[in-house]
């Protein structure tokens, strides 16, 4: 996985100052920027690991198109939920296999440096109880989370009776599949 420092820097040229004269711009790491992109990273990153397992990717609005008896193991992107406020949204993925008894939801949050992102784990785990898949995988990767985050969303996720709910990082979802793929 790609990591950024705390050093890097875009440059964008040709800005117009409040003088009107063009200017080059050094913006030092963009936080919201980098974040963006390691989320994207994370996800791409899942989908190898289950493309590599025979998975066949598509998105979920052309799931009417799919015919998933040809496939053994389908990863849905951009897939749809109803969130525990009653809203639209659009979660990462979900993954249907023959070998799983039911389709799983997978949601991945990167935090490569310190921020938000974990102040956004509790509407995560209220999601994870209301998603309408029976199974739910949370993928949580990089050190730039709270120290207290993860050990918490574990217990409140724990709390959660009713459906298959685990967390784990990148390395851990890998095996997961190996082991049940």
């Amino acid at each position: 996985m790609k990591t950024f420092n705390k050093n890097t820097t875009i440059k964008v040229s040709g800005i117009v100052m409040p003088n009107g004269k063009n200017a080059d711009v050094e913006l030092v790491d963009p936080q919201g920027h980098r974040a963006n992109l390691s989320g994207r990273q994370l996800e791409k990153e899942i989908a190898t690991i289950l493309k590599k397992k025979g998975a066949f990717i598509s998105y979920w609005r052309l799931k009417d198109k799919v015919n998933e008896e040809k496939h053994n193991h389908i990863l849905y992107k951009c897939a749809p939920y109803i969130s525990n406020w009653g809203c639209k949204c659009r979660g990462e993925f979900v993954f249907k296999s023959k070998k799983i008894d039911g389709a799983v939801r997978i949601e991945a949050r990167a935090q490569h440096v310190a921020g938000s992102v974990d102040e956004k784990l509790n509407y995560l785990k209220d999601n994870c109880g209301v998603f309408e898949e029976p199974n739910v995988i949370v993928v949580l990767e990089g050190d730039g989370f709270r120290e207290e985050a993860r050990p918490w969303f574990k217990k409140q996720i724990k709390a959660i009776s009713h459906k298959n709910v685990r967390v784990m990082d990148l390395n851990e979802f890998e095996t997961w599949v190996n082991d049940n793929i």
